[in-house]
């Protein structure tokens, strides 16, 4: 046993750098720029944003390749991950397809900054400046030769047509020769053409496993903070929120299944499945709405809390802080476990059923034992391999439960942070929450075989 369950264990190492490395990567790859907030809003001057910018990047680790290497094609370079946002890479990734010549796409591109700069630096009236700055930003939406044609003639006649200087009329010449050169040269054979760059160890993936290994999971994108020290805030509540669900999930199922297993109570048994099958049809955020309007509304019993974690003092006894967050906490357990009641009960007695027809209860009964010993010594005990094994499923299945109940009631838990962390783009959060979610499902399947173990010593792996 010992030896399988350290097999078991060290396997535990590759299932969790898969899980993770799968996620970080997507989460690299999902299009957006996690830069686009509120407290990184732009400036104005565009020298100034892409300071901040480049900032960053710098200390989040983004100002580096992604991986040790890089698959891409002969008209792409293997640097462009350092343009300065979504838009232009977006641009550089349309025209590298249409022309394929990127040293002519790059010299454009900068030219536009220059004239974008210009623009927005210049003296025009306010009008004028946001009519030029327009279609200005309308050139870094297209790459169709035809509409930037187009573009720059308006551009032309609105510059004309306005009292600007010579040098926004020369940074305009400058980028429409520079779009000429891009056609004229442009080779889209080149996509055709795969290339491969090698990076080094200077990447965001292996900066990743470095830190890992250490035990830091790096730093939240919104406020700097230790992703370590944001999950460890959060997944108390969490945690606690499960094994309450879990405990009354489970005493009730077993209550329940020696109640209607029992041949003294038979004729309540097909009501009380009747009602469970029912109640497992109702979705959680109703059973939540329910419960809040019967147990915690002002016109009805209000006795419970409705959200939140209460207030606690660092100087109180743990015990006393810990009954104030069960209490807290009662609400959405119930809430949880009359929403997972149903299946857990339903495939306990289907369990206890097949263990109720076997030779050896028929025996047991036709002895004369008294029924509440069969029920309880021997049909439940026998039961038990096929709970573990619910069990197993159940734990790691109700944590997501419990993330959707935690939105709901304002707690404070993994659920709050991981909805926050998905809304902000905040990708190390996300991998970090991830990360405890996998080794959770792992370890879940560890202690089952441990307690498949305990229940039935014959067991052998």
């Amino acid at each position: 046993m010992l030896k399988y369950l350290l097999k078991r264990i060290i396997w535990i190492i590759p299932t969790l750098w898969f899980i993770t490395s799968v996620v970080f990567i997507l989460s690299k790859l999902i299009p957006g720029d996690t830069f686009s907030s509120e407290e990184n809003a732009s400036t104005g001057n565009l020298q100034q944003d892409r300071e901040a910018y480049q900032h960053y990047l710098r200390r989040t680790g983004q100002d580096v390749p992604l991986f040790y290497v890089s698959l891409h094609t002969l008209a792409e370079p293997d640097t462009l991950y350092r343009l300065f946002s979504v838009q232009e890479y977006s641009l550089a990734k349309r025209m590298i397809w249409q022309y394929g010549n990127w040293p002519a796409i790059a010299s454009y591109m900068e030219k536009l900054r220059v004239l974008q700069q210009h623009i927005r630096s210049s003296t025009l009236l306010l009008p004028d400046k946001k009519t030029i700055s327009a279609q200005t930003d309308a050139l870094w939406q297209t790459s169709k030769p035809e509409q930037i044609q187009r573009l720059f003639s308006k551009l032309e006649d609105q510059l004309d047509s306005v009292p600007s200087t010579n040098l926004l009329r020369d940074n305009l010449q400058a980028a429409e020769k520079a779009f000429v050169t891009v056609t004229s040269t442009q080779s889209p054979y080149l996509n055709f053409i795969p290339a491969l760059s090698w990076h080094g160890v200077q990447n965001q993936y292996h900066q990743w496993i470095k830190g890992l290994l250490r035990g830091s999971l790096g730093e939240s994108y919104r406020d700097a903070r230790p992703v370590v020290e944001i999950i460890s805030e959060a997944i108390f509540p969490t945690l606690l929120l499960t094994i309450l669900t879990v405990l009354i999930v489970f005493s009730l199922a077993i209550l329940l299944n020696i109640f209607i297993v029992h041949e003294d109570f038979s004729a309540w048994r097909k009501p009380v499945l009747t009602v469970l099958y029912m109640l497992d049809t109702v979705p959680v955020f109703l059973i939540a709405l329910l419960l809040l309007i019967f147990l915690a509304s002002g016109d009805s019993l209000n006795v419970l809390p409705v959200y939140g974690l209460g207030d606690t003092s660092t100087d109180e006894f743990w015990l006393q802080s810990l009954l104030v967050y069960v209490y807290y906490l009662l609400l959405p357990a119930l809430c949880l476990s009359i929403a997972n009641l149903p299946y857990v009960t339903v495939q306990l007695y289907q369990a206890m059923q097949e263990t109720a027809t076997s030779d050896f209860i028929i025996t047991a009964r036709a002895k004369g034992v008294m029924e509440i010993g069969i029920v309880a010594r021997h049909i439940l005990r026998n039961a038990l391999l096929p709970l573990i094994t619910l069990f197993t499923g159940f734990f790691p299945a109700l944590l997501g439960g419990a993330l959707v109940i935690e939105v709901i009631f304002a707690i404070p838990g993994m659920g709050s942070l991981l909805v926050d962390s998905i809304l902000a783009r905040d990708f190390p959060l996300i991998l970090g929450i991830v990360l405890v979610l996998a080794f959770i499902k792992v370890m879940s399947h560890i202690v089952a075989d441990m307690l498949y173990y305990l229940a039935d010593p014959r067991v052998r792996f």
